[in-house]
């Protein structure tokens, strides 16, 4: 049972130091720990967002009015 409780111990220490690291930085947390979702955001960024701005940039400005 002591083995146990001790992985528990080191587990619940590794989720603090996690938890701290997230709350200090959430952002960078996000970027270092997600690289495929830092990936996707950055395709989006480059080349999905120009794309859709541009193709409905007059229809939005109609809608705004």
């Amino acid at each position: 049972m002591g083995v146990i409780l001790d992985y528990a111990k080191l587990r619940l220490e590794d989720i603090s130091r996690e938890l701290d690291r997230f709350f200090e930085k959430p952002l960078d947390y996000f970027l270092e720990k997600q690289t495929l979702r830092k990936a996707l955001l950055l395709e989006w960024l480059d080349n999905v967002r120009p794309v859709i701005g541009t193709r409905y940039e007059h229809w939005i400005q109609e809608v705004k009015g």
